[in-house]
């Protein structure tokens, strides 16, 4: 969700705040279309300047400061911080969404709170994604990948972004999760609708967002209801018998929710991450090249195309209490985003961070597009076999590849990020 969905009309006219050696402050009167369409442009110009790009908006009668961090380290530090929170609810409740399912989706998910109740809601899914499960699924993961690759080889061609990388993560998914097959294509098309509503969708939605969010948690609470009485899957099985122990008092939505969740924060940004690699290892034969003949620089392609382009712009928190981030002091009731953008491609971290490198060897062991502190993304470890798995069966099946226009194009400055069509020959 981009920090422009506390108020539609932000003022770009904001400061950054200049270093002690430059005497003027650069002026960023930029629409927010022109930001989203070459933010890698803008951040290197404001990091230029400082790693803090400071702005106000205003919002439920108030003008709230906001601040956008661009180096490695203080994005760190913030998503760390003791003193943040979520606000992803607040969020919805300054627009004008009314209370209803998709508010229900918010407050009854973990992504949206902080404390005990966040670990309560959490932690019945914890065991189930750790990477010593997946890596047990990974041989499941690699047929079901090539599977679902097999059907295209015939055609010759595919858009990548909308048929392969749309439709394989949200059903690798299901399999896991045991929807089944012939709800599989209902579920996921209730799931693309509801998650319209974690993005700055027009107010004139949301009746459909609604009405799919409602759709959706009908179903997941008949499915964990089934299990509990036919169970047939394995991980709901496990994920139910976690929930009872973790705490008998989670309410059914409090459950059935957090797979929602997973399915929501998930689909589109694997979705992204697949387009970009594919897209990305294309557009430099070299490196497409030297990944086919040698499977050990397909972990370095995942982690570089993570670090190039993520999927998500921005990790934004609410400060509870002033808090201090290196030598920037940033007051209580702020709102603060740990620019993903930027901080990936800090060139006090990465050498010639503007060049996309598989071979590269200076990326860090938690990569930092998939958050940190209690908020780190559940499901970092599925995801990033989800890609290693899809790229090993490219180079595999298709190692003559090649771009059929030309390579993707990545855009969005903050929230989840949008990706073009990415059209293929094999």
């Amino acid at each position: 969700m981009t920090n422009a969905a506390i108020n539609q009309v932000v003022d770009y006219r904001a400061d950054l705040k200049p270093r002690p050696h430059l005497a003027e402050v650069d002026i960023f009167d930029v629409a927010e279309v022109e930001l989203d369409a070459h933010p890698h442009n803008y951040i290197a110009r404001m990091r230029e300047r400082s790693d803090v790009w400071r702005r106000t908006v205003s919002a439920v009668n108030r003008e709230i400061g906001v601040y956008t961090l661009f180096s490695h380290d203080k994005c760190t530090q913030l998503l760390t911080h003791p003193e943040v929170c979520q606000f992803y609810t607040q969020l919805l409740m300054w627009r004008g969404v009314p209370v209803g399912p998709l508010q229900n989706l918010f407050v009854n998910g973990m992504p949206t709170v902080d404390g005990t109740v966040h670990r309560r809601r959490r932690k019945p899914l914890a065991g189930t994604f750790t990477m010593p499960v997946i890596k047990r699924l990974q041989p499941d993961i690699r047929r079901f990948v090539r599977d679902h690759l097999t059907p295209y080889l015939a055609r010759g061609e595919m858009n990548v972004a909308t048929e392969f990388a749309k439709t394989m993560p949200p059903r690798l998914l299901c399999s896991i999760i045991g929807i089944p097959e012939e709800d599989v294509d209902y579920f996921v098309g209730l799931a693309r609708q509801a998650a319209v509503g974690l993005t700055l969708f027009p107010l004139e939605q949301m009746g459909d967002i609604d009405a799919a969010a409602a759709a959706l948690m009908g179903y997941v609470e008949r499915l964990l209801d089934r299990q509990r009485t036919h169970g047939q899957s394995d991980f709901l099985r496990q994920y139910l018998q976690s929930a009872s122990a973790v705490d008998p008092e989670l309410t059914p939505a409090e459950t059935y929710v957090q797979l929602i969740d997973l399915m929501l924060a998930s689909a589109e940004t694997t979705r992204m991450t697949i387009t970009n690699a594919i897209s990305l290892l294309l557009a430099d034969r070299r490196q497409w090249d030297l990944l086919s003949q040698d499977a050990l620089f397909i972990g370095g392609a995942v982690n570089e195309t993570l670090r190039y382009e993520p999927s998500v712009g921005t990790c934004p928190r609410f400060t509870l209490a002033d808090i201090e981030l290196g030598d920037e002091r940033i007051p209580a009731n702020s709102i603060v985003s740990a620019s993903l953008l930027g901080a990936l491609r800090d060139p006090a971290l990465f050498a010639d961070p503007q060049v996309f490198n598989i071979t590269r060897t200076d990326f860090q062991r938690k990569h930092l597009v998939f958050g940190g502190g209690a908020h780190r993304c559940l499901g970092e470890s599925l995801a990033w076999i989800e890609v290693f798995e899809t790229l090993s069966a490219f180079a595999e099946l298709t190692p003559n590849i090649r771009l059929r226009d030309g390579p993707a194009t990545c855009t969005g400055l903050s929230g989840i990020r949008q990706v073009s069509d990415c059209h293929v020959i094999f």
